[in-house]
């Protein structure tokens, strides 16, 4: 929709803002929310990892006092994956793909 209309309204939207609007409301304004900001998980996060990247799941969740399920959709979102017991970036740098080459070759001689 948005290729045709350009920054369109979605009808979710438009439907809460009739609903607002029915009650007298016409301050089109988000409210504030409860819980955690998604940003602020996301740095806490990172730097968590930053501190330990073989930290489980649930001891993520637990020392970010949210659920594992948070935290796997979050480090996916961040494009985390797990391999062995570290939380390492699901695409490879230039560098790691070279190293990745040499530790090849080196163990693995023609």
């Amino acid at each position: 929709m948005p290729s045709i209309w350009g920054n369109a309204v979605g009808l979710t939207t438009i439907k809460e803002w009739f609903a607002k609007f029915k009650k007298g409301e016409f301050d089109l304004e988000d409210k504030s929310r409860v819980g955690r900001p998604k940003e602020t998980l996301a740095d806490d996060l990172q730097a968590l990892l930053d501190e330990d990247d073989s930290q489980s799941k649930r001891e993520l969740g637990r020392l970010l006092n949210v659920d594992q399920t948070t935290i796997l959709r979050n480090l996916k979102a961040m494009g985390k994956v797990q391999i062995e017991t570290r939380w390492v970036p699901h695409k490879l740098t230039e560098r790691q793909k070279c190293d990745n080459e040499y530790l090849h070759v080196s163990f693995w001689p023609s």
